[in-house]
C-alpha cells in the first residue's frame, strides 16, 4: 500500500470527526476527508478483482445499526424521530453517519455488474467532465433539502466520478484524462477564489492528497505501524459518534473533546483488533 494514502486516510478520518464535532471554523475543509475517503475507496475497489465481499461492510454496519438503535432508545427514549420515513430508517440508520456503508455497498454491487466498462478511456473522460459540471453547477442542484440520506448521496457523487477518472488514467495512462484531471483541480480552485464556494472548498482539500494515487513510490508493508493504524479507520468510523456521547457525558468540550474522540477511538479499535479474535473484529469493524 502507498504510505501517503495510508497517512491521509487517518487524516481524513480526523477531518470527518472534526466535522461531526460541531466546530464551525474550517468545517468545509475538514469535510474534505469524506471526499478523500470516497475517492480512495472507489479507486482501490476498481483496482481490485471486483470480488470484494460486500458482507465485510454490511455485517459490521448491521451490528452498529443495532447498537445505535439501542443506544438511542436508552438515551432519548426512541430509536427514530416520529417524522423519520422508512427510507431514512433503512439507509441512514439510527445514527446518520452510518449512511456511507449502504451507499458504498450499493455502488460496489453496481460496479460488479459492469466490471469492464471502467477500462474505457471515454468513461474516464466523461466521468471527469461530468464531475466538473456537477461541482460548477452545485448551487443549481443543491440537494440539502432532500430526505436523508439522499442529500449525502448526491453530495458525494462527484467524488465517485473522480475516482473512476483516476482509475481510468492509471489503467490507460491517457494524456487527455490527465489534462482533464488537472483542469478539474484548477476549476475547483477558481470556484474557491471567485465564488467562495464551500462545496468547492470541500472538494479541493479532499482531492489534493488524491494526487498520490497517480504518483507514489513509497510502498509500506502491511506489518508497518502506519498501516496497522490506518487499518483501524473503518472501525473508528463506526465508533466515533458513540465516543462523542461518552466524553460529552463527562463534560468534555471543545478541542479537548475532539482530540479525545479521535485518539481514543483509534486506540480502542487498534488494540481491539490485536486482542480480540479475528472473527470478532471482522464482525465489529469489517
Amino acid at each position: 500500500m502507498k504510505a501517503e494514502i495510508e497517512f491521509f486516510r487517518v487524516l481524513s478520518m480526523f477531518g470527518i470527526i472534526y466535522f461531526h464535532s460541531g466546530y464551525q471554523h474550517f468545517k468545509f475543509v475538514a469535510y474534505g476527508g469524506l471526499v478523500f475517503f470516497t475517492v480512495t475507496a472507489v479507486f482501490f475497489y476498481l483496482q481490485s478483482d471486483k470480488k470484494v465481499n460486500i458482507n465485510r461492510y454490511i455485517i459490521p454496519w448491521s451490528f452498529w445499526f443495532l447498537f445505535y438503535a439501542i443506544f438511542s432508545y436508552l438515551v432519548n427514549g426512541y430509536v427514530f424521530h416520529n417524522e423519520t420515513n422508512i427510507f431514512t430508517m433503512v439507509f441512514a440508520s439510527p445514527s446518520l453517519h452510518l449512511w456511507f456503508v449502504p451507499f458504498i455497498s450499493i455502488l460496489f454491487l453496481f460496479f460488479g455488474f459492469f466490471p469492464y466498462i471502467f477500462f474505457n478511456k471515454l468513461i474516464g473522460l466523461f466521468s471527469c467532465w461530468f464531475s466538473i459540471f456537477l461541482i460548477v453547477t452545485y448551487s443549481q442542484w443543491d440537494t440539502s433539502e432532500l430526505t436523508l440520506p439522499l442529500a449525502q448521496y448526491f453530495h458525494i457523487i462527484p467524488a465517485v466520478l473522480i475516482a473512476i477518472s483516476f482509475y481510468s488514467y492509471t489503467y490507460n495512462n491517457d494524456k487527455y484524462i490527465m489534462v482533464s484531471l488537472f483542469l478539474l483541480y484548477g476549476i475547483v480552485f477558481l470556484l474557491i477564489i471567485f465564488n467562495n464556494s464551500n462545496y468547492a472548498i470541500t472538494y479541493f482539500f479532499g482531492l489534493l492528497p488524491c494526487l498520490y494515487l497517480l504518483k507514489s513510490k513509497f510502498i509500506i508493508s502491511k506489518d508497518s505501524f502506519l498501516f496497522k493504524v490506518s487499518s483501524s479507520t473503518f472501525g473508528v468510523y463506526f465508533v466515533h459518534i458513540f465516543m462523542f456521547s461518552f466524553f460529552r457525558y463527562f463534560g468534555l468540550e471543545g478541542l479537548f473533546l475532539l482530540l479525545s474522540v479521535f485518539v481514543c477511538s483509534y486506540i480502542g479499535v487498534f488494540f481491539s483488533r490485536r486482542i480480540l479474535p479475528h472473527k470478532v473484529t471482522t464482525f465489529l469493524f469489517g
